[in-house]
C-alpha cells in the first residue's frame, strides 16, 4: 500500500499553520518555531540518557512549556479552532519552582 506524503498543493516556499494561515517557510516564526521543536527534542534525548529524577521531572516540565510554546507559534489566532490550542497568558511555568525545590531538598 503506498503511503501519500505530500498535500498536492505544490511548494512556493510557503507552508500552512494552523487556521490555514499561508507563511512563507523562511519566516521569523517559523524559524523559531523549528528551534523550539529542537529543542524540546534536545532535552527528550538528555532524559533517555538517564538523568536523575529531579532533572527528568524538571526537564518534563520544560518540554510542557516549550510545548505550550510553540502552539502559540502556530496557532497565532485566538479565535475559532485556536480557541482549543493551550496558551501562555495565564498559564504559569512549574519548572522553575520545581527545580529550586528539589534541589534544595533532594529528598521532596
Amino acid at each position: 500500500m503506498a503511503v501519500k506524503i505530500y498535500t498536492g498543493k505544490g511548494d512556493m516556499g510557503q507552508t500552512s499553520i494552523w487556521g490555514g494561515v499561508r507563511m512563507d517557510k523562511d519566516s521569523p516564526r517559523l524559524e523559531v518555531l523549528g528551534q523550539v521543536d529542537a529543542c524540546s527534542a534536545d532535552i527528550g534525548v538528555a532524559i533517555a540518557a538517564g538523568l536523575p529524577e529531579v532533572l527528568v521531572v524538571a526537564l518534563g516540565d520544560v518540554q510542557d512549556d516549550l510545548h505550550i510554546v510553540g502552539c502559540e507559534l502556530m496557532a497565532p489566532d485566538t479565535a475559532g479552532s485556536g480557541a482549543r490550542v493551550p496558551r501562555l497568558a495565564g498559564h504559569r511555568s512549574r519548572a522553575p519552582r520545581e527545580v529550586n525545590r528539589r534541589l534544595h531538598r533532594p529528598d521532596a
